[in-house]
């Protein structure tokens, strides 16, 4: 007969469910092992770069795009999105997410 031996790191809990449900045998089956090391702490995060800072400028010619492309109903709806009539309403704040979803349509920005 063969026998195979599998290791897991496992707690008190899943350690008694699986004896419950393998069964006491005259080998254990299920055999705590001793506690590891802890985990190395993870790994400090990337540096990223700064969100990219829109212009106007920036967004009146990639709404222009968009139009020349025929999506001003679609540029007309995100505007409404928006609360306003024409992108020069836009407040500046909201620049980097407007061009999110103008670049979402298919703008070059």
């Amino acid at each position: 007969m063969s026998e195979i031996t599998v290791r897991l790191t496992a707690d008190e809990t899943l350690l008694q469910l699986l004896q419950a449900l393998l069964g006491q045998r005259d080998t254990p089956m299920v055999q705590p092992l001793p506690p590891t090391a802890a985990l190395p702490a993870a790994p400090a995060p990337l540096p990223t770069a700064p969100a990219p800072s829109y212009k106007l400028d920036d967004l009146m010619r990639a709404g222009a795009a968009l139009v020349d492309a025929g999506r001003m109903a679609e540029v007309q709806a995100l505007m409404q999105s928006y609360g306003v009539q024409t992108i020069m309403q836009v407040p500046p704040e909201q620049y980097g997410e407007l061009a999110t979803a103008m670049r979402g349509m298919g703008a070059m920005i």
